[in-house]
Formats: C-alpha cells, sequence, structure tokens
C-alpha cells in the first residue's frame, strides 16, 4: 500500500467554478467543460512525466485510477447542486477500474448504483455525468442497475459476476453501496467456489487457445497472451470468490502463498504493467501486443543495454519471459491449495483416464503423479528428475500440488544430483523415449527443473533471437525441434517429409 500523489486537485476545481455564474445553464456547462479539459490534460500530463521518470507501472495506474475517481466525485457534486435527487445515485468502480488499475488508453467501467424506485430525476443526474464524460473524450463502459438487477445479472453471466467481485464505491448514496456489498456476499456464499474456478480456468484455456497457447512467442500479448496480466487478473478473481479475499496480503494471511510467492505476484505484475503502460503511451491507444518495433523503444527506457554477448532488448525481453514464467508457476501454486482447502479435482487438470499405481514414494491419481505428503524432494533432490521420469513413462500429468512442492525445492538440485549416474540415464531415457519426450520436457521447463538440471540449457530459458525468422524463445524452438524429430522418427511425418 502507499500513499499516492494528488493530481486532480477536487478543492482547487472547485474553488475555480465557484467563480463561475451559474445562471445560464449552458455557458455554465461549457465553462464547467473547459476547466476540467485543462485540468484532466495538466494531469495526465503529470502521471506520464512521473512514470517515465520512475518506470513503475503500478504507480502509474494507480494514480490514473485516482485521477477518475477525483473527476467523478466532482461530477457527483455537481450533479447535486443543480438536480434533485443526485445524492440517492451512488457511482460504483467495476472492472479493471475498479481494481484500481487503469492504463493509459484503458476503458473506465462504472455502474451507476440506483434506488429500487428510480425516477425521471435520477436519470437525468446520471446523463448530466455521462455526457460531460463523453465531452472529455474519455471511453466509458456504463451500466445502470438497481441492486435486484445487478444481484440478477450477476446471477446469470459469469462476467458481470466477475466484475463485481472488483467493484469499489466511488461516490454517492454510501447506504446503497453497502447494501450491495452485502448482497453480493450472500449470494456469492450460496454457490460452490469450484464452480466457479473452474469457468474461469476454462476462459483462461480458451483464451490461451487464441494466442497459440505458449508465453514464449517472440512477439506476445501483454494482457492475454499466456502468462500476462489476465491471467494474474483471473488468479486475483479466484482469490477473491473462493478465499473472499481483497489482497495479496489476505491471500498470504491464509495461507495460499508463501510470503517469498506473493513478493513474485507483485513483481510480475508491477512488472508487466510497466510494460503496458509503455506501449500505449508509445502507440497513443489501447496497444497491447510487444511488436519488434515496440521492443526496441521499450527495451532503453526500462534500462537494457547490450551485454554479455546479448542485445539490449533481447536481455529485456528475457526478463519478459522470466516474468510471464512465473505466473505460471502461481496458477499451479493455486491450484495446489485448491485442491486441498476444498477437497476436489478441478477438472480443468484431470485428464479423462483414471489410474492407481503405487511407485513408491510417488502413487499415480487419477491420471496424475503425486508425491507423498511424508516424502520431501530437499531430503532427495534426485525424486526431482524421478518425478518426470514416471510421468513419461505412464503418460501421466503432475499433480498441482506436487509441482507446487517442486517449484519450493529447486534450490535442492544442485552439482551432487547433476552428477548422478543413475539420475541423469533416467533424463536420456525421457530425451530418447520412444514416447514423443516433448510434453515431459516442457512441464520440466515450465517448472524450472530443466534448466537447474542442466544448466547450459537454463541459458537460454526465454533468450529470443531478435529478428523476424523466429517465431519462439531458443528454448522452446529446442523442445519444438526435439518433439518434430520424434514425429520424423516414428513415422508421423512420414507424407511431409518422407526423406
Amino acid at each position: 500500500k502507499r500513499t499516492l500523489p494528488v493530481v486532480f486537485d477536487n478543492v482547487c476545481i472547485a474553488s475555480e467554478l465557484a467563480s463561475i455564474d451559474c445562471g445560464n445553464a449552458t455557458s455554465y456547462r461549457e465553462k464547467l467543460l473547459a476547466v476540467l479539459r485543462r485540468h484532466l490534460a495538466a494531469a495526465k500530463t503529470k502521471i506520464e512525466q512521473d512514470f517515465y521518470r520512475n518506470n513503475d507501472g503500478s504507480i502509474y495506474v494507480g494514480q490514473h485510477a485516482r485521477c477518475i475517481d477525483d473527476l467523478l466525485i466532482l461530477l457527483h457534486n455537481e450533479a447535486v447542486k443543480f438536480i434533485p435527487h443526485s445524492h440517492d445515485v451512488a457511482v460504483i468502480a467495476v472492472g479493471g477500474y475498479g481494481r484500481g488499475e487503469m492504463a493509459p488508453f484503458s476503458d473506465i467501467d462504472v455502474m451507476f448504483l440506483m434506488p429500487a424506485k428510480a425516477n425521471k430525476k435520477h436519470e437525468a443526474a446520471i446523463e448530466f455525468m455521462l455526457y460531460l464524460l463523453w465531452d472529455l473524450r474519455l471511453k466509458i463502459g456504463h451500466s445502470t442497475r438497481s441492486i435486484t438487477e445487478s444481484i440478477a445479472a450477476g446471477r446469470y453471466d459469469q462476467t458481470i459476476m466477475t466484475s463485481f467481485l472488483e467493484m469499489r464505491y466511488v461516490c454517492g448514496n454510501v447506504a446503497l453501496w453497502i447494501k450491495l456489498s452485502t448482497a453480493l456476499r450472500n449470494e456469492i456464499g450460496k454457490n460452490k467456489p469450484l464452480t466457479f474456478v473452474e469457468k474461469k480456468l476454462a476462459e483462461r484455456d480458451l483464451r490461451h487457445k487464441r494466442f497459440d497457447d505458449t508465453r514464449y512467442v517472440v512477439e506476445p500479448n501483454v494482457k492475454d497472451g499466456k502468462g500476462g496480466l489476465r491471467d494474474l487478473h483471473s488468479l486475483f478473481w479466484i482469490a477473491k470468490y473462493a478465499y473472499r479475499a481483497s489482497s495479496i496480503v489476505d491471500i498470504v494471511k491464509q495461507g495460499v502463498l508463501r510470503d517469498g510467492e506473493a513478493r513474485k505476484f507483485a513483481l510480475a505484475q508491477r512488472f508487466l504493467w510497466t510494460v503496458r503502460c509503455h506501449l500505449h503511451l508509445q502507440a497513443g491507444r489501447a496497444e497491447e501486443r510487444l511488436d519488434f518495433e515496440a521492443q526496441m523503444m521499450i527495451a532503453p527506457r526500462l534500462g537494457f543495454a547490450d551485454r554479455g554477448g546479448m542485445r539490449g532488448v533481447e536481455r529485456f525481453m528475457k526478463r519478459y519471459y522470466l516474468a510471464v514464467r512465473n505466473v505460471g508457476n502461481l496458477t499451479r501454486i493455486f491450484c495446489a491449495a485448491m485442491e486441498t482447502d476444498f477437497r476436489k479435482s478441478l477438472k480443468v487438470w484431470r485428464p479423462d483416464f483414471l489410474r492407481a499405481h503405487d511407485l513408491d514414494p510417488f502413487r499415480i491419481e487419477s491420471g496424475r503423479v503425486r508425491l507423498l505428503d511424508n516424502f520431501l524432494f530437499r531430503d532427495s533432490p534426485a525424486r526431482l528428475i524421478e518425478l518426470f521420469s514416471i510421468a513419461h513413462n505412464h503418460d501421466a500429468d503432475v499433480h498441482p500440488n506436487t509441482l507446487q512442492r517442486v517449484t519450493r525445492s529447486l534450490s535442492t538440485l544442485d552439482s551432487t544430483t547433476r552428477n548422478d549416474t543413475h539420475t541423469n540415464r533416467q533424463f536420456l531415457e525421457i530425451l530418447t523415449s520412444r514416447k514423443n519426450p516433448e510434453r515431459v520436457l516442457r512441464l520440466m521447463n515450465e517448472s524450472g527443473v530443466f534448466g537447474r538440471f542442466l544448466p547450459d540449457f537454463g541459458w537460454i530459458v526465454g533468450m529470443m533471437q531478435f529478428d523476424m525468422y523466429h517465431s519462439y524463445t531458443v528454448d522452446e524452438h529446442t523442445l519444438k525441434a526435439i518433439g518434430i524429430l520424434h514425429d520424423i522418427e516414428s513415422g508421423v511425418l512420414r507424407e511431409t517429409v518422407p526423406v
């Protein structure tokens, strides 16, 4: 939590408006609009200057949201002056604006909460605010609902319910806001958390498929791509719905994340927000694709220079890929926590086949390998490789709880394990197997085991070659090449590459 400087000073603006003659409504509105335009432009310039100085996207999005808060409060106060019953309406921030996160060209999502018996005066107050916002050329996404209508809409539309999870009071009728918050908590309490979680993760998987289902493309989408900001948002929605958490601090207190993992969450989010703000400001619009031109512009602004045989832009992108990989690790940790806390498997990670094998100290249950609770990877780091050997040999996935334990035990995988003959044999058997090793090798890479066990491979994780001939990072290209070699050997590609 931090105190953000005031950039849109309502007190100063109110004193300036007080000197304007209110007798002529048209003239007053024009002068009001001129004052607002001037102060809003100055506020946005100040936020942008601060951002280029501190390079911290988390401060930018917070300052921007606060600026819009102050603008809406001022507009509501002006409506109260001239339109009866304006104070009956509550102005609620929803979506990204509700989270207090607004990129330079993000939409402003607002819900006007009406009393049960609304009248034309309430509608006039809302129109007064909306028309001024539109005249200020702001992109407004708005809805007008009563409490009953809000709950009904959330009950039947998952997207609306998700936006309500992030809603935040801005100004207006506080009592109405409190009633809505209470009604929403009661509505959520009636539902099973995992039903919501499964739907959100299914949405996430569909979104990933639209973006090639890999986080290692050379021109990634910072918002919607795999490991991007939307994945972090999904984790936060899940935490709010399943654990009633309102912040990362709450998630740590409930034991879902450790302090170090929470810091990784915050660092990944801050870095991605910084990149996204630079993207928007450079393009002058809501641009989410980090293309080659944008990479060249942003890398030096973030201090990435040529070093160690790598260009600055390549070092910048490696930092990006490591950040999005951390997002994947955090997702697995959430999965493990939910399976433990709610005592039920999430369908998203559950294969169609069922198995029950004992491979002491591992066990395969529902097609997933799990390390038994009374064994620790740090007592025998070689089991980190054995885990993936079993997953490969039995065509099994790895249980989220075990992947969480893998992530937390990487530091124990040292030269002793690397030099162990049996462990090396297991790894080579995966690599040269008659079964396609690409799936398990990618899982080893995603969990961090591959680069830790084979340090030379670790150097190329997240490394990109800055040219238009490569579609993926070096590690992803390597894994795909291994998969293609297997398909050639096994005859899958006989028609495509007969020679």
